[in-house]
């Protein structure tokens, strides 16, 4: 038993956290997610943004002290979204994506390479996964190398937080957008990736949402039309991601995800086949 189970801790499926009045302890499953997050953290410690500060770090025991950033969590203010609150979160998150690290993936764990070749070959791997759960899988692959193309000359490549749901969105009590939490997935690649998983796992796919969304991205981004097509091919991605990681540690817990993202999965690429074995 760890230090950390004999606390009152707010648990997701990989770490456990115990918050208390001025900081929060994690202790996390893997230390390549607790590498990735304090990397993260320090890119981003000049920057005067509302994100945790690292305060103390046990590599041994997989163990990091952060200070505790005052907010509530979205969950219960997402169906009241704003204009206004799209705004101040896409100018945050874009002070996040102007950090570059040198190569792709993971913070702390990138390799220099080219992004479409990163891309497809993590596609390649998370439809091999998903083949143990669902029927059909190779019957996607026409809709994702179609739009595998349309990314190869991406330009910008930046710092993401990669894990934009509600949870780890904080807010006001007027539910006005405050800072960000748990940078433990925290990636480096297209920054449309975060606004796709924020799309998804936030805006729940709701069209007036991402019109909305897309409205306030289109000065930064462009054409509002193909700006939409990349979220959702990036959706499609998550949702990729999100089967792959049932598929390989079966969590109970994961499962609603899990249907949702085959839901929203079917949904968009208009593919009926791929159904659970």
């Amino acid at each position: 038993m760890s230090y950390i189970d004999n606390l009152k801790i707010d648990g997701n499926y990989e770490n456990n956290t115990v918050i208390r009045s001025n900081y929060v302890i994690k202790e996390y499953k893997n230390i390549a997610n607790l590498i990735t997050e304090i990397t993260a953290l320090q890119m981003l410690r000049n920057d005067h943004l509302h994100v945790p500060k690292v305060l103390n770090v046990n590599y041994q025991s997989r163990i990091v002290t952060f200070s505790r950033i005052k907010g509530r969590k979205l969950n219960n203010f997402s169906n009241n979204i704003t204009p206004e609150f799209l705004k101040s979160f896409v100018d945050f998150l874009e002070k996040i994506h102007m950090h570059v690290s040198e190569g792709i993936g993971y913070i702390g764990q990138a390799q220099i390479m080219n992004w479409q070749f990163f891309l497809e070959n993590k596609i390649n791997i998370r439809l091999s996964s998903m083949n143990k759960i669902l029927v059909n899988v190779d019957s996607i692959k026409p809709f994702l190398y179609s739009r595998l193309r349309g990314v190869q000359n991406m330009e910008k490549i930046g710092l993401l937080h990669y894990d934009l749901k509600p949870a780890n969105i904080l807010v006001n009590r007027r539910g006005g957008f405050v800072g960000l939490l748990d940078f433990d997935k925290a990636f480096s690649g297209d920054p449309i990736l975060d606004y796709a998983k924020f799309s998804w796992r936030t805006l729940n796919m709701d069209e007036e949402k991402i019109e909305m969304l897309l409205q306030v991205l289109a000065p930064i981004y462009g054409n509002p039309d193909q700006l939409k097509k990349d979220i959702y091919f990036y959706v499609v991605v998550h949702c990729i991601g999100a089967l792959s990681y049932y598929s390989d540690f079966q969590d109970d817990r994961y499962f609603k995800i899990a249907q949702n993202a085959l839901s929203t999965l079917t949904r968009i690429t208009d593919n009926r086949g791929i159904q659970w074995r």
